[in-house]
């Protein structure tokens, strides 16, 4: 337990339970507001410790689920989305003087880990195609996924999502290096 106020420990409990915290809890009233990771387990045991307590997200759990909301509302326009950067990369290029000498980044991933990348978007193309083709012929989710090797909830995931793009989307630590943050400056220069 930690004061946020002050960054100070308060108390150290024996283990993770609920009925521990909810105990604490009970034992020093008069807390008013409760921040807690994202634990079923917490959540329960704050309600029944100190029922008046405001519960509270933190920072570092708020941008996580704010990240992983976003990724899961954009993760189906990978494609769009590369389209966007490179229309804008283009822009940027297009309106750089004639003189300046362009340097393209390339990958930091050496060639056998794009290779395999892309070995698993195709294999990936091909099993939801195959899962569909087939959800369309009426087979059962069980029976599809014991043909392909996969889990009942990649077939449904498959089947919910709009088709995977032909291109093969980048992996975000491709081409990241410590020169990111300069590199607007080192094109210009």
């Amino acid at each position: 337990m930690v004061n946020l106020e002050t960054h100070q420990p308060i108390a150290l409990l024996a283990d993770r339970k609920a009925e521990t915290l909810s105990e604490w809890l009970q034992a020093h009233p008069g807390i008013e507001m409760l921040s807690r990771d994202r634990s079923k387990t917490y959540k329960s045991a704050m309600t029944q410790g100190a029922p008046k307590a405001i519960p509270v997200a933190n920072r570092f759990h708020w941008v996580k689920n704010l990240s992983e909301t976003l990724e899961q509302a954009f993760g189906s326009y990978r494609s769009e989305l590369k389209a966007a950067e490179q229309s804008q990369h283009q822009a940027t290029v297009a309106d750089a003087p004639e003189a300046t000498v362009l340097a393209i980044p390339q990958p930091t991933a050496p060639e056998k880990s794009q290779q395999q990348i892309r070995q698993n978007q195709q294999r990936k193309r091909e099993h939801q195609k195959t899962i569909k083709a087939l959800r369309a012929q009426g087979w059962p989710q069980t029976a599809i996924a014991q043909k392909l090797g996969v889990s009942l909830k990649s077939i449904e995931r498959y089947s919910r999502l709009p088709d995977f793009p032909e291109i093969c989307a980048r992996r975000p630590t491709f081409g990241r290096s410590l020169l990111n943050p300069y590199k607007p400056q080192l094109l210009n220069w």
